[in-house]
């Protein structure tokens, strides 16, 4: 075997790790000379009067070797840095099919032999310090250090290349990113929980500073962090770290194993590195997770049976039987909070600005990663010649969107385009949609610079329920109070957030809500009463499970700090308990000659060239507005197809078209003088 080339950098390590087998190797000789009965000149001592390694000193004290375990470690090491020894290993087995150290060879040779290293059991074996060949008896298995645990032996960083696939260290970036003084507070509370159990650097060895000491030291507590942003918790956990001088590992559930045995491994494999490299472990627990029962029994596992510093980040609160948690609600950044943080990344860069920071930080729920990469993107994209505006434009548009890659699996995002003055409805409603909209442009001086939100907690999101028959203008009304607010809104079709499967609509629903919470889109539910009907009486779990559906999404829509609207063709089926829940209601009635007319010519405006057209002969269809909308678009086809303008006979084959289509026949009234 060849020596292998050492960087002058870890030199001194593999040099003292040279000096260490020493001994190891004249036991050999001796062993080989005693079976030729040769006589043997030097007795070693194998308690080496040369100072040991630094990192093989942690290693032999952090997992309690034994003397006897501590050498054949170093028969193992010297088989990979010392040519020699596998020419002794055959001549000491007599048997040149074993270039190679044994358990057996190592219970001839040293003095202090004990079978409880063999066992799977014993440190070396539990923490996979070595590895056994499957082909040979146990005696007769070849030995060989774990390659991981070589390399950081000889001086290099460590690293396990066998679990790097699901354990990897956290982003650097994310250290960067600022927390606020709540946030502070909760890194202050957490870290001092875990120094009670012990000041993690107390029990360092060398430089390389064990977080939990010995590995079998007391558990720590978990730390959940329950907050409804990833980002934030992230960021509260990177502080938490930096703080206790652990690196943060973060854990992927994508590929991780179920099957008994191979977690096993990966638990010991994962606490052998937390304990070499100061590391805690992050877990993102989604609520996804509870749909797989052995996903969840395997993470359940890592957690209860770790016996390092794990920190989940969570939007709810997760029970465990066998280890103590610590439970810290993190809440959404306030308005001010997401203020000082886009002041403090846009400092000396922008001028004029404030303004539009406080329009930013009082219409969104940004974290602080998402105001940073909302700031990326203006400075990548930016042209120095920009005004405020354009400037403010931009900024508003990369905070708007910063949800719609979520969202939109969940909904169908609707065009906002609509203005006030585009819609037609009498004075009465068209005021309460102006209320609705200034309630959520004063919804951050009410609620938290006149704190009414600390009193009472609950009830404080913006809903609504527009009720009416098809096609009087509820949908388009949300899209005006989106458009007016600068928001997206999504539609988001009951039916398709159901499912046949008990508690799976639930959280379907939360997850459409969490995705919604940072760009505070309006979500718009269409037919509402297929939920919010009356409530049935309870036959069987069914029926249960029906009426607690309606109860969570009426609690997801209080907490909302965005507005959820509700529509409904028949209002007599929403259940009068939970109507008393919303915050405003809006009656959209059929439209009347008056409001007709308005509406075809809102429709034919602009630049549909028209010709004869007479809108208040066309008012005398009674038709809804979504059908005027149907009528005005079919028309403004045949007229194009014609290379005319849009005459009353096209409105008029169009009127017959969408009175078939509805199954309505008309009078002579409706349609009389339009040709």
């Amino acid at each position: 075997m060849q020596s292998p080339t050492i960087n002058n950098t870890n030199q001194t390590d593999y040099q003292a790790l040279k000096t260490a087998i020493n001994p190891i190797r004249q036991h050999l000789e001796n062993y080989i000379a005693s079976l030729n009965n040769q006589p043997i000149t030097e007795t070693p001592n194998l308690q080496s009067n040369h100072p040991i390694p630094p990192r093989l000193e942690q290693l032999y004290t952090t997992f309690n070797l034994s003397d006897f375990e501590q050498h054949i470690l170093l028969f193992c090491i010297g088989m990979e840095i010392d040519p020699s020894f596998e020419y002794l290993c055959i001549k000491a087995c007599g048997n040149p099919q074993r270039p190679y150290p044994t358990f057996g060879l190592a219970l001839e040779i040293f003095p202090d032999a004990d079978w409880n290293a063999l066992t799977p059991e014993s440190p070396l074996r539990h923490w996979q310090l070595i590895e056994l060949s499957q082909s040979q008896t146990l005696t007769k298995s070849a030995l060989k250090i774990d390659e991981n645990i070589l390399h950081y032996l000889t001086g290099a960083p460590y690293s396990d290349s066998r679990i790097k696939h699901l354990i990897a260290p956290l982003p650097a970036e994310i250290s960067a990113i600022p927390i606020c003084p709540s946030q502070s507070q909760i890194v202050a509370e957490i870290t001092e929980t875990w120094l009670s159990f012990g000041n993690p650097t107390n029990s360092a060895i060398s430089e390389n500073q064990s977080p939990i000491g010995q590995a079998e030291n007391k558990l720590y507590p978990l730390i959940q962090l329950c907050g409804k942003s990833q980002d934030n918790n992230e960021a509260i956990a990177t502080h938490i770290c930096t703080i206790l001088n652990l690196k943060p590992q973060l854990l992927s559930l994508r590929h991780l194993p179920t099957e008994s045995e191979s977690l096993n491994r990966l638990i010991s494999r994962w606490q052998r590195q937390a304990i070499l490299t100061n590391s805690a472990l992050l877990i993102p627990w989604d609520r996804l997770y509870d749909r797989d029962p052995i996903l969840l029994n395997a993470i359940t596992d890592i957690i209860e049976n770790s016996n390092t510093p794990i920190i989940i980040t969570t939007n709810q609160k997760i029970p465990f039987d066998k280890r103590h948690s610590i439970i810290f609600d993190i809440p959404h950044l306030t308005s001010l909070e997401q203020k000082l943080i886009w002041q403090l990344v846009f400092e000396e860069i922008i001028d004029d600005i404030d303004e539009t920071i406080d329009k930013l930080a009082n219409h969104f729920n940004l974290s602080a990663k998402a105001i940073i990469n909302a700031s990326t993107q203006l400075k990548g994209a930016r042209d120095e010649t920009l005004r405020t505006e354009e400037i403010h434009d931009k900024l508003w548009y990369i905070c708007r969107t910063t949800s719609r890659p979520q969202l939109d699996e969940y909904a169908e995002r609707l065009q906002t385009s609509t203005t006030l003055e585009d819609l037609i409805l009498p004075e009465k409603e068209k005021n309460i949609l102006i209320k609705i909209i200034n309630q959520v442009r004063q919804r951050v001086k009410v609620y938290e610079k006149w704190e009414i939100a600390k009193k009472n907690q609950r009830g404080l999101g913006i809903s609504a329920l527009f009720h009416g028959s098809f096609g009087t203008g509820k949908t388009m009304a949300a899209q005006v109070i989106a458009n007016e607010l600068g928001l997206d809104i999504y539609r988001v079709e009951l039916s398709s957030i159901a499912s046949k499967y008990i508690g799976e609509t639930e959280k379907n629903l939360y997850r459409l809500f969490e995705a919604a919470e940072a760009a505070n889109v309006v979500l718009l539910f269409d037919e509402a009463d297929s939920i919010f009907g009356k409530r049935t009486e309870v036959k069987d779990s069914r029926d249960r499970y029906a009426n607690m559906t309606t109860s969570h999404l009426l609690q997801l829509m209080e907490s909302y700090q965005g507005i959820t609207i509700l529509t409904t063709n028949i209002k007599q089926a929403i259940d009068p308990a939970f109507e008393r829940r919303l915050r405003f209601k809006i009656e959209f009635a059929f439209p009347d000659r008056e409001a007709r007319a308005k509406m075809w010519e809102g429709m034919l405006s602009g630049k549909v060239p028209t010709a004869g057209v007479n809108y208040k002969r066309l008012a005398q269809a009674v038709l809804a507005g979504g059908n005027i909308r149907n009528v005005s678009l079919n028309a403004a086809f045949m007229a194009a197809g014609n290379n005319e303008p849009v005459m009353m006979k096209h409105l008029l084959d169009a009127a017959k078209i969408e009175y078939f289509k509805i199954e309505k026949l008309w009078t002579d009234n409706e349609l009389k003088g339009w040709v």
